[in-house]
């Protein structure tokens, strides 16, 4: 149970302040996890330090996260339950961080398929913000277009939640693409 808070502080503490991860920590965090295998039960313990290891900017510590991730999809599992966090999503994080960004574009698009469906609407507010970052970041005029629409989307959602960080990150990147 200690390990479960544990990973949840790390997660907590990434986004407040992604520069403040403790890295031997949470890569220690994530070597317990990990150590218990495929267990269903460290899970979403799994999931909280792979998305603080992508906050942080620890691309190194979430590419360990991606087989077991990879797995619970492959066995059914799209979100995670207490903290719901899709795994599709986790997975094109991984991706996106790794440089693999058509295996990104694909995973980013079953989460948003999964939330949709789940329902999970912040789940889906920070997938379609991720997919926007990840188009921005390619430059074409396509992508940007269609990174708008995803911005849209998330705007009107996190707006409706209160998600007040997501907002401004989604405007500023909406404010920064080309007309």
């Amino acid at each position: 149970m200690q390990v479960v808070a544990a990973a949840y502080r790390e997660l907590i503490a990434a986004l407040r302040d992604p520069a403040s991860v403790d890295r031997p920590r949470l890569g220690n965090l994530l070597k317990l996890v990990l150590a218990a295998g495929g267990d269903i039960h460290v899970l979403a313990p799994l999931c909280a330090l792979t998305e603080a290891a992508l906050r942080a900017g620890l691309p190194e510590l979430s590419a360990g996260c991606e087989r077991p991730l990879e797995r619970a999809e492959a066995n059914g599992v799209a979100l995670t339950a207490g903290w719901v966090q899709s795994i599709p999503r986790l997975l094109a994080g991984c991706a996106a961080a790794a440089g693999r960004s058509d295996e990104a574009e694909l995973a980013y698009g079953r989460s948003i398929a999964a939330s949709r469906s789940g329902p999970a609407p912040v789940e889906l507010a920070l997938a379609l913000f991720e997919r926007a970052r990840l188009r921005a970041s390619r430059g074409t005029d396509g992508d940007a277009a269609s990174a708008r629409e995803d911005l849209r989307e998330a705007l009107a959602i996190a707006s409706d939640r209160e998600l007040h960080p997501l907002a401004r990150q989604a405007r500023g990147l909406a404010e920064s693409l080309p007309p």
